[in-house]
């Protein structure tokens, strides 16, 4: 099921599934209570463009896509008049439940340029928009882990604030292989940070990580430390996709723990 376990004060509709899996273009249609601003225009793009960094890393891949394959090619501005506005993601290839992480997201435009619905859609006229309903739940929200390959993951159940991931590799990486790796993980880290995977009650610009910058290579091991981890436990599901994402561009991920 595709759901929001926030109460959303903006209606949120999509396209029947599947909207954001099959490559095809997606419209992002935003109406607001008065016309729209520069700035309001601005917040949404940059959180759209978030969006974009996030599914580039290979993170919203979940179950059934291959994370090196999966992505958005771009995103454009095609217009807007008066109070509502549309960007087009081109060529998306995610897992449906991204649609929950771009509708929560701007929840922090709202709060400024308040927001009265969203159209997610495969095009601007499309007549046969479902509405995204609200759960209680907040377990398998967002994209999970790439099925074929989660048998490499272990995630503790009980994480603190702390957060420590070891990844083992085939073999010891190139440093341009690092550099391609560090790509990966730091498209992940920013979206996170920024709200793109909140835990309800709070709002998404609540959610943070910090990063010292240091990526720790000891031959094929590599290892990474957040402090102050508060994002989604999910969230991690997207690391670990965006790790397997590496796969044309690095040796092998072999294992992944997180503690």
């Amino acid at each position: 099921m595709i759901a929001t376990p926030y109460a959303l004060p903006y209606a949120v509709h999509h396209s029947p599934l599947p909207v954001m899996g099959l490559g095809r273009d997606v419209f992002v249609t935003l109406w607001f209570s008065n016309e729209i601003s520069v700035e309001g225009t601005k917040s949404v793009e940059a959180l759209i463009t978030t969006f974009f960094h996030l599914a580039g890393s290979g993170a919203l891949a979940g179950a059934a896509i291959e994370p090196w394959d999966s992505t958005v090619f771009s995103v454009d501005f095609v217009g807007g008049a008066a109070s509502n506005a549309t960007w087009k993601l081109s060529n998306v290839r995610v897992d449906e439940r991204s649609i929950p992480i771009l509708a929560q997201l701007f929840l922090i435009t709202h709060s400024d340029f308040p927001i009265i619905k969203i159209a997610i859609s495969n095009g601007p006229t499309d007549q046969t928009l479902v509405a995204l309903p609200a759960i209680d739940e907040d377990r398998d929200i967002y994209p999970t882990i790439f099925t074929k390959q989660v048998s490499r993951v272990g995630i503790s159940p009980d994480l603190s604030a702390d957060v420590i991931v070891v990844v083992h590799f085939a073999s010891d990486p190139t440093l341009p292989q690092r550099e391609a790796i560090r790509l990966k993980i730091e498209d992940w880290i920013a979206a996170s940070a920024i709200g793109c995977y909140p835990a309800p009650p709070h709002r998404p610009d609540f959610c943070n990580l910090e990063y010292d910058g240091a990526l720790d290579f000891f031959e094929a091991e590599l290892q990474i430390g957040f402090r102050n981890f508060y994002c989604h436990r999910e969230a991690l599901y997207g690391l670990c996709n965006s790790l397997f994402a590496v796969k044309d561009e690095a040796p092998e991920v072999m294992r992944i723990v997180i503690t």
